[in-house]
Order: structure tokens, then C-alpha cells, then sequence
């Protein structure tokens, strides 16, 4: 059981300042027990970053159900579902990759603007994460659930992100919309792991039994820019059994698709066709 003052140690031994942006990824029930439970921790991110600091959860919903920023559970956690429902807290209405912010620049980082043409590169908050300074934390959960990395891959330009997915309507508007270069299926970004460990900017520690990892989101993504230029399929394993990373392999995704498989690359796919 760990409590306030170990919490706000340990944040700080991992390199966290007040006025930091902190983006965090969790698995709550890793640490193994907090005084004050989810909501204590929660304090006690926000209490770490001060009031000119900005907290940021991922809330993410599935794309085939209708959003509602109020009323949609988030996927990601007990602690995002906890945070979403803060008061002050801003959500960005997005259908499938919503993010829920409390701080100084809660409304810039979760503006309601749906960029169009990519779901995670270009003009969205997981790009404004790279821009603006912010720090992203890993907490009991490893590389693969790093949804920043998605950044990587769509503003390196691989084609085996899918082209379009159709999502229900903004709240309000009837009929469908378009969901460009969507991310479907596995990754293997904890291959990651080999080459970072050196890095000084790239922090491993532990939060009660919760390993953590703590990074600057501009370094892990100039790092991997430039390994992708050299290894486009970086970010994918090489797992004969893995359908989902054999067929993005095959390009482009859109014409790669098994007859009888369900993974999620081939059902999008063959929702396309």
C-alpha cells in the first residue's frame, strides 16, 4: 500500500516537475494498492504536476458503437474512467481515440476539432503531445499499449494503416462518417524496449509493483522517425502465426486480406471491399 508522500517521491525521482503535460497510459491495479484508491492517485498526478502542469488519460471507445462524451465508458482503465468523470475535466469528442484532459491547457489538448484525414498523426492530440513538450508515462502497462507510437508509423507514412473506416455521426448530424488512416491489429513496440534502456531521456522505475516507464514524447519520437526510415515494418513483429502483422506486411493493407480470417486487419479490409 503506498500513499501520498511515497507517490509524489517517486514521481519526482522519475524526473516530473511541476508545470509538466503528462499523458499516461495505466494498468491501476499493477501498483498494488493506494491510500485513497484511484481518486487518491489521481490527486496525487495532479498534486505532482501543480497548477500549471496538464494531466491527459487516453478514454478510448470502439469505433462501431455510438460516442457520447458524456455516457461512453472509456477502454483504457479504471483510472481514465475515473478521470473522464472529474469535474473540470474536458473530453475530446472522438468516436474512437477520445482523450480526457484537467489543467492549464486542458482545452488545447482536447479541443472537439476531429481532424479527418488520420486518426492519430497530423493536427490531433497525440501529435500535440510531440509538439508541446509533453511528457507520456507507461504505467503497468508495456510499449504495445503506447498509442503515441501510432504517430510514428502514420506521419512515416506506412500504407498499411487502413485508408477509411466508417463511424457513426457527430452527436446531432445524421448519417455516417469517415475515419481516415485508422490503426488496426498488433504491434510490436516493445521490441523498443532493447534500444531505449540507454537512452537519458527514457526512465524505468517503479510505482508500488507497477513498473514504469517515463519519456518526452518529441524524443521517443524523433527516435523512432528515424529508425522507420530505414525499417518501415519497425513497428510490426515478424510472427508467422500473427495474421494481423502478416497481412500489413503484404502491401497495400487495402488488397491484403485472408479469405477466411477474422483478425482485425482482415475484417476492416473486407468492410472496405
Amino acid at each position: 500500500m503506498i500513499d501520498a508522500a511515497y507517490l509524489s517521491r517517486k514521481l519526482s525521482a522519475m524526473g516530473m516537475v511541476k508545470g509538466d503535460v503528462l499523458f499516461v497510459h495505466s494498468a491501476f491495479s499493477a501498483v498494488g494498492g493506494m491510500e485513497g484508491g484511484v481518486e487518491g492517485f489521481i490527486d496525487g498526478l495532479l498534486e505532482a504536476i501543480g497548477s500549471e502542469g496538464t494531466l491527459i488519460f487516453p478514454t478510448f471507445t470502439s469505433y462501431t458503437q455510438p460516442f457520447s462524451r458524456e455516457n461512453s465508458a472509456s477502454a483504457t482503465g479504471i483510472l481514465s474512467e475515473a478521470f473522464r468523470k472529474r469535474p473540470g475535466a474536458v473530453r475530446t469528442l472522438h468516436p474512437s481515440h477520445s482523450v480526457a484532459a484537467i489543467g492549464r491547457q486542458a482545452e488545447f489538448f482536447a479541443q472537439d476539432e476531429w481532424i479527418l484525414d488520420t486518426t492519430c498523426g497530423a493536427g490531433t492530440c497525440f501529435m500535440r503531445l510531440v509538439e508541446h513538450g509533453a511528457k507520456v508515462m507507461m504505467l503497468g502497462v508495456d510499449l504495445n499499449r503506447c498509442t503515441m507510437l501510432h504517430v510514428c508509423e502514420d506521419m512515416a507514412g506506412a500504407d498499411y494503416l487502413v485508408p477509411e473506416v466508417k463511424v457513426a455521426a457527430r452527436p446531432g448530424q445524421a448519417g455516417e462518417m469517415i475515419m481516415k488512416r485508422f490503426p488496426p491489429g498488433h504491434r510490436a513496440f516493445i521490441h523498443l524496449m532493447e534500444g531505449l534502456r540507454s537512452k537519458p531521456w527514457f526512465t524505468v522505475g517503479y510505482i508500488g509493483d507497477a513498473r514504469t516507464l517515463l519519456f518526452p514524447a518529441s524524443e521517443m519520437y524523433d527516435y523512432c522517425m528515424g529508425k522507420l526510415q530505414s525499417a518501415p515494418f519497425l513497428f510490426l513483429c515478424e510472427n508467422a502465426s500473427c495474421n494481423s502483422c502478416m497481412q500489413m506486411r503484404a502491401r497495400p493493407v487495402s488488397e491484403a486480406v485472408c479469405p477466411d480470417c477474422s483478425c482485425e486487419v482482415c475484417a476492416f479490409t473486407k468492410e472496405l471491399r
